[in-house]
């Protein structure tokens, strides 16, 4: 009924409201065992907390509370959100109390609302941030985002992609952690609120990451390692925001000595790859890169020097999936140039690389759309990465250039 902590777990911000509270240090002369009675005694809820300001001096804080885990409340979240018993443990242990049903309710329904989500939705954002069921939407949760869409002058979709792909955000303090990063993160590099914006709509984990201690370490390490400017560091990261989400020592230093193995580059051709494709740093190495270097140099009979130009060329192709896109498209563009040599179908295929990137499914509805208009499916090269409305007019003007000329 109870829900006692029977082992010591974090339990960071201690708000005292109208929780009855009792702090105890390791001042006092109670024993933990003493404090444990008590709260079996008192049906109360334990949590411990440590904070290390500094190594030789630890403090330590219990929080005890009478307030109890709601059944009703609990009966309700489980119904709503189709929670088995697997994802009603975890919520147990991450909740300090379950609250009635009616306060659950209105923060969920306020939530749902406010974001336009669906139960799926809702559902994954309570697993991700079980504590959202005692918020009040009103006086906390919408006041919270409000702040944060007014302040990067987001959209309601911006707004609702960055909620969704990091809740976590919900339970930040917007003046005391997300508005100092923001201010901090755009002084460092001298970002403009744009380009801000941008970083943290493509990668919102970047406002939960601590600046000092996560961020700054990173960029820092990447710019001595790349022997990058401080306006080379920022375009890259406008152009891969995940980077500094990165650990340098465990997967960004890795990934950049196996890859100058590989090529066998200089510093300077490293640098310029890596500035010309960003993302390459946080492909696996052995799993991705490497498999693409080794099927390009195969298939097209690449030396190092040619390979190496063709990714400077179209650094895309690294992002692209070996064997859902670049195989099947391949296989499909020279089957569309038959009536060539081999050498000469590689040749014109290697021209243009961008014509390999698009999903292959992409291309074969193209090539169909093309058969129904009995337009050749070589004339779809050089143009297979239009848009739909840029192929819809050039198909219309090939079909009445060809039916004028009929």
């Amino acid at each position: 009924r109870w829900q006692p902590a029977l082992k010591p777990r974090i339990f960071h911000n201690i708000h005292t409201g109208n929780r009855k509270l009792i702090n105890v240090t390791k001042n006092l002369t109670q024993s933990y065992r003493d404090i444990s009675s008590l709260v079996i005694k008192g049906n109360m809820i334990v949590r411990y907390d440590e904070f290390i300001n500094n190594p030789l001096y630890t403090s330590r804080t219990l929080a005890l509370t009478t307030f109890s885990t709601n059944e009703s409340g609990i009966l309700y979240l489980q119904n709503r959100l189709q929670l088995g018993k697997f994802n009603m443990d975890k919520l147990h242990r991450q909740l300090l109390f379950c609250p009635p049903k009616d306060k659950i309710e209105a923060s969920l329904d306020g939530v749902k609302q406010y974001l336009n989500l669906s139960e799926a939705q809702l559902r994954k954002m309570v697993l991700s941030v079980p504590p959202i069921i005692g918020c009040n939407f009103d006086s906390n949760i919408k006041q919270k985002l409000d702040r944060l869409q007014d302040c990067m002058k987001l959209s309601n979709e911006e707004l609702r992609k960055i909620v969704m792909l990091q809740p976590s955000i919900i339970a930040m303090s917007f003046d005391n952690n997300i508005k100092p990063k923001l201010v901090t993160m755009k002084e460092f590099l001298a970002f403009s609120d744009d380009e801000i914006k941008k970083m943290v709509v493509r990668h919102p984990a970047i406002l939960s990451l601590n600046f000092a201690n996560n961020i700054k370490p990173t960029l820092d390490a990447v710019q001595d390692h790349l022997n990058l400017s401080n306006e080379e560091v920022r375009k890259m990261l406008i152009h891969k925001p995940q980077i500094i989400s990165y650990d340098f020592d465990g997967n960004i230093k890795p990934t950049l000595d196996a890859l100058q193995d590989l090529l066998k580059l200089s510093k300077e051709e490293l640098q310029s790859l890596v500035l010309n494709f960003p993302s390459i740093i946080g492909l696996n190495f052995n799993y991705n890169t490497k498999p693409k270097f080794e099927w390009l140099q195969l298939t097209f009979n690449l030396d190092r020097d040619e390979m190496l130009e063709l990714v400077q060329k179209q650094g895309t192709l690294l992002g692209v999936n070996l064997e859902k896109t670049l195989i099947p498209n391949v296989a499909f563009w020279k089957k569309c140039l038959s009536d060539r040599t081999d050498t000469e179908a590689m040749i014109e295929i290697i021209r243009l690389p961008r014509e390999w990137t698009i999903s292959h499914e992409r291309l074969l509805r193209r090539a169909a759309l093309f058969d129904q208009h009995n337009i050749p499916r070589l004339c779809l090269w050089g143009r297979s990465s239009y848009t739909d409305e840029k192929v819809d007019i050039w198909i219309n003007k090939w079909v009445e250039q060809n039916c004028e000329g009929s």
